[in-house]
C-alpha cells in the first residue's frame, strides 16, 4: 500500500507546475480562494460533508467523523480549475491546478470511534493573471501601454486530527499550523517612438499561524444524523516586502545624439498580524439503503482580517449552503455498474469579500463517481460547474475537476472486552 501511494504522490507532485496561467481574479482579495474540503468523494456532493461519514474517504471538514472508518488509509489527489473571466476589457480563459493534499488516517479502534489523521492540506489558493492595453498622453503625443497584474501562492497547512465516541456521540478536534506566501505583481509598460518606460510593483507576504476545529456527530433517530463544527484560529503573523522598480530608456537625445537609461529601485519591509476567520457549520443527513442525502449550512466571520487590504474590496461575512446525494457502491455487485458509486450536489456561497460595493455570489452544481480498486481502495472523480460574481461587471464561469486516489487496509482489529 505504501509503495503504491508513494508512486501516485510522485506522479501528482510532478504535475503541480503544468497549469499556472492564472485562475480566479477574485483570488487577489484577502487570503485568496479558501479551500474548504479535500477529496473528490465530497467534491462530487458539492462539498456536503458535515454529517456525511464515508468508509472510503477522510473527512477533514468535521473531525468527529475520523473514527468511523474501519480502514487505515492514505489519500491524495489533484484539483484542476478552468475560469472564463468576463470584465470590461472582454473575456479571458485561465487555468490553474494543484495537488489536493496528502492525508493518512489510522483507524485505531472503530468500537470506540478512535481515529487519528495527519497530513498536508491546502488552506487557500491564489492564482490570477490579467492584462489590458491602454493609450496615454505623453511629451511625444499618444503613447501605447500595457498593464499586467498577476498573483501566485497561497497558504498550506499541516493537518492533525483525532476523534472519540462518548455515549453514542462522536467528538473530534483538529489543529492546522499554517504556512505559506502570497505574491502580487503589477507591471506597466509604456512605449513611444523615442521612449520606453516600465514600472513594476511587487508585494510579497510570508505567513505563519494556526487554525483549530471542534466537531460532533450523532444519530438523532434511525437513519437521521446531525453534525456540527466550530472553527477558530490564532493570529496570523506575516512579513511584508514591497519592491518597486522603474526603468526608462530614451532612444534618442537631441543634445548628445545618444540614448540613455535611467533605473530606480526601492524596497521596503514590515511585519504585522491579522485575525483569521471563525466559522460555524451544521449538517444533516438521511440514509436509506445505499442512498444518503445531506445538507450543510455554514457561516463565517472575516471582518477582523487586515492582511492584504485592497481599496476596491472589503471583507466581512461568508455564507455557504450545499445539498448532496450519494449512491454507495454495492458490496457484492451483481453487475459492472453496481460496483460504481455515484454522487451529485448543488451549492451556493456568498464570498467573504465585496468588490466595489457589490456582494460576490457563487452558485454551482456537481457530479461525481468512484470506482473500487479492491476491497478498500478507490479512485474518485468529481466535476463542478458554476458562476461567480455580480450580475454585471467582473464575473466568472467556473469549471473544476478533482481526482482522488484512496488506498486502505485493516491494520487494527477490535479485540474482545470483558
Amino acid at each position: 500500500m505504501i509503495r503504491t501511494a508513494a508512486l501516485v504522490t510522485l506522479c501528482l507532485l510532478s504535475s503541480t507546475s503544468l497549469f499556472a496561467q492564472g485562475g480566479s481574479n477574485y483570488s487577489s482579495f484577502g487570503l485568496g480562494d479558501i479551500v474548504r474540503s479535500v477529496g473528490a468523494r465530497y467534491e462530487g456532493m458539492a462539498g456536503t460533508a458535515i454529517a456525511m461519514p464515508s468508509l472510503q474517504g477522510i473527512n477533514v471538514v468535521n473531525p468527529a467523523l475520523l473514527g468511523m472508518s474501519p480502514f487505515t488509509r492514505i489519500q491524495t489527489g489533484y484539483r484542476f480549475e478552468q475560469h472564463l473571466v468576463q470584465g470590461a476589457q472582454g473575456g479571458a480563459a485561465q487555468t490553474s491546478g494543484e495537488v489536493d493534499g496528502l492525508l493518512a488516517l489510522f483507524a485505531v479502534d472503530t468500537s470506540m470511534g478512535l481515529g487519528v489523521s495527519f497530513g498536508v492540506l491546502p488552506y487557500s489558493n491564489i492564482a490570477y493573471s490579467t492584462t489590458r492595453e491602454f493609450i496615454t498622453t505623453g511629451p511625444q503625443g499618444n503613447e501605447k501601454g500595457s498593464s499586467s497584474q498577476f498573483g501566485s501562492g497561497g497558504i498550506s497547512s499541516i493537518y492533525l486530527g483525532a476523534s472519540y465516541r462518548v455515549k453514542g456521540i462522536y467528538l473530534g478536534a483538529s489543529a492546522q499550523p499554517l504556512f505559506g506566501q502570497m505574491i502580487y505583481s503589477d507591471d506597466n509598460v509604456v512605449s513611444s517612438i523615442t521612449n520606453l518606460s516600465s514600472f513594476s510593483l511587487q508585494t510579497k507576504y510570508l505567513m505563519t499561524g494556526a487554525t483549530y476545529r471542534l466537531g460532533a456527530y450523532t444519530e438523532v433517530m434511525p437513519a437521521l444524523n446531525v453534525g456540527a463544527y466550530y472553527s477558530f484560529a490564532s493570529q496570523l503573523s506575516f512579513d511584508k516586502t514591497v519592491t518597486q522598480t522603474a526603468y526608462t530608456r530614451e532612444l534618442f537625445d537631441t543634445l548628445n545624439l545618444r540614448g540613455r537609461d535611467e533605473y530606480t529601485f526601492f524596497k521596503e519591509s514590515s511585519s504585522g498580524t491579522s485575525s483569521l476567520p471563525t466559522v460555524v457549520g451544521v449538517g444533516l443527513s438521511y440514509k436509506s439503503g445505499r442512498t444518503q442525502v445531506g445538507l450543510d449550512i455554514e457561516q463565517g466571520s472575516f471582518s477582523n482580517m487586515t492582511i492584504n487590504q485592497r481599496n476596491e474590496a472589503t471583507v466581512g461575512s461568508m455564507f455557504r449552503a450545499t445539498i448532496g446525494i450519494s449512491q454507495q457502491a454495492a458490496g457484492y455487485a451483481p453487475t459492472f455498474f453496481d460496483k460504481w458509486g455515484y454522487r451529485g450536489g448543488l451549492g451556493y456561497v456568498q464570498q467573504y469579500f465585496t468588490y466595489r460595493g457589490q456582494t460576490i455570489h457563487e452558485a454551482f452544481a456537481s457530479v461525481g463517481f468512484d470506482f473500487p480498486l479492491g476491497q478498500s481502495a478507490t479512485v474518485d472523480a468529481a466535476l463542478q460547474a458554476g458562476f461567480r460574481g455580480p450580475s454585471t461587471g467582473l464575473y466568472e464561469y467556473i469549471g473544476r475537476f478533482a481526482v482522488t486516489v484512496s488506498i486502505g487496509e485493516v491494520w487494527f482489529k477490535p479485540f474482545a472486552r470483558d
